[in-house]
């Protein structure tokens, strides 16, 4: 299972038609800000860049890509997603750089089925800088995963903080989604939820490891067990 992201969806227009490029020196300009970009892989490449240098280590094989260059609009973090919106296994690499010859990896996403993301598509949220230039790199996962090429959307959105707008429901413990219980990995047993009384948890995930979450519901109790997949 790979790592899930928590991602609010924006009501989007009409996608925008954007050249494109399979090369990073010559990365097609999605402009500033939140945008959503057309691509077709069909007629792509290898560029010998792969995302496998990814702090998250998500992508094993980054095949036939093309390249996007964005900047961004506020600092904070941002999603970049295929979510939905592709015909083929979708990767997607973030690079923070100024140029396709000296650019550092923030992350790189191959399935997010656990964010709702079907069919073998992509999301991944980053943080980044207000003025900063970024490159995103989309291609599909290996030459021998089946459906490798095909077309989709990509898009680029700021990301919404889950607890914004909840309130505390009154219902001690942990009911205060800004203030939720620091937890390690590990089986918790026995925890009441209801539909007006949700319990918040929060667990810091080391750099290069991928964390599973396992519930299940007894008709009464949950027992959340948090392990390395």
């Amino acid at each position: 299972m790979k790592t899930s992201s928590l991602l609010a969806l924006a009501t989007l227009g009409a996608t925008p038609a954007f050249a494109q490029t399979d090369e990073c020196s010559a990365a097609t300009t999605l402009g500033t800000g939140p945008t959503t970009a057309f691509f077709d892989t069909n007629v792509a490449v290898d560029t010998g860049t792969l995302a496998t240098t990814s702090v998250e280590q998500q992508c094993t094989s980054l095949s036939d890509d093309i390249w996007f260059r964005w900047t961004s609009a506020t600092t904070g973090d941002v999603t970049f997603d295929t979510c939905n919106n592709a015909t083929f296994d979708t990767e997607i690499g973030v690079w923070e750089g100024s140029d396709g010859a000296s650019l550092v990896p923030l992350g790189c996403n191959d399935d997010n089925s656990g964010a709702g993301c079907a069919g073998l598509t992509s999301l991944i949220t980053v943080p980044v800088v207000a003025g900063q230039e970024y490159y995103v790199q989309i291609g599909h996962f290996s030459s021998t995963s089946g459906n490798v090429y095909g077309t989709g959307t990509l898009t680029i959105s700021d990301f919404v903080d889950p607890c914004a707008g909840v309130s505390d429901d009154s219902f001690e413990p942990n009911d205060t989604c800004p203030a939720p219980s620091a937890i390690t990995a590990g089986s918790y047993t026995g925890l009441f939820v209801s539909d007006v009384a949700p319990d918040y948890y929060s667990i810091v995930v080391p750099s290069g490891e991928i964390l599973d979450v396992d519930a299940t519901d007894t008709g009464v109790d949950v027992t959340v067990t948090i392990f390395d997949s």
